[in-house]
């Protein structure tokens, strides 16, 4: 499960990387008439709303303490 989980997680940060490049590529056309396609902005939007949702999602699979953690550092892991 925990392989699972962090092999998910990639994937989905590494989309989420390519889609704020994209993001932000489009931001200097805004200034330029006729360049700047608001539908496909808003696609991109929401594709990158969708996967930081399923980062957060997938990040809550993920343990937060180990067992060889000493007790007075919790949350280590």
């Amino acid at each position: 499960m925990l392989l699972a989980t962090t092999q998910a997680l990639a994937r989905t940060q590494t989309e989420l990387s390519g889609l704020r490049f994209a993001h932000h590529g489009t931001m200097h056309r805004h200034c330029e008439p006729g360049k700047f396609n608001a539908g496909k902005h808003a696609a991109v939007a929401m594709r990158m709303r969708l996967a930081e949702f399923e980062e957060w999602r997938l990040q809550q699979f993920l343990p937060t303490e180990a067992a060889n953690d000493l007790p007075s550092l919790p949350g280590a892991a």
